[in-house]
């Protein structure tokens, strides 16, 4: 009984490390899932560095022709 009842496992050490790996904000939706550095609003296609690249069948700087 005594002295083992009373002690407790030390607190879980506080981690720092994932908040600082993520120092950019988080992408938005609305520019697909590889819009990294995309500003512009891919609207048939995906942003690749900085760029539309369109689907088939589409053109333009946006891919809407």
């Amino acid at each position: 009984l005594g002295r083992e009842s009373h002690r407790r496992p030390p607190p879980p050490s506080p981690q720092t490390t994932h908040e600082r790996e993520s120092t950019h904000p988080p992408q938005s939706s609305r520019h697909g899932a590889n819009s990294g550095s995309c500003r512009v609003h891919c609207i048939n296609g995906n942003c690749v560095d900085g760029r539309c690249q369109c689907r088939p069948g589409y053109q333009g700087d946006f891919c809407n022709e």
